[in-house]
């Protein structure tokens, strides 16, 4: 799975456009909404390599209930938290 971070997206008219076309960037969240490739995204972005599918859904369980229990999304201080339980 791969995550695009510059998707199109479509305005109320139905027109593609690409948010670098209005000086923003695609950016990766984490919550309850997450999925794998969000997660394996997280730990390139980190420099953590080498992480077993398992682990990737052991994190990814665990972002979920953590994104459910705070109602909003993690930052990145709450990710590194979890991954400290896991990854060693």
């Amino acid at each position: 799975h791969k995550v695009q971070l510059f998707a199109p997206t479509f305005d109320r008219y139905g027109i593609r456009c690409l948010p670098q076309f209005f000086g923003r960037s695609g950016q990766v969240v984490l919550g309850k909404k997450s999925g794998k490739a969000s997660i394996t995204y997280t730990l390139e972005k980190l420099g953590v390599r080498n992480v077993s599918d398992e682990t990737v859904t052991e994190l990814l369980k665990e972002v979920k209930a953590k994104g459910a229990e705070k109602g909003s999304l993690l930052t990145l201080d709450d990710f590194k938290e979890i991954l400290n339980r896991h990854v060693k």
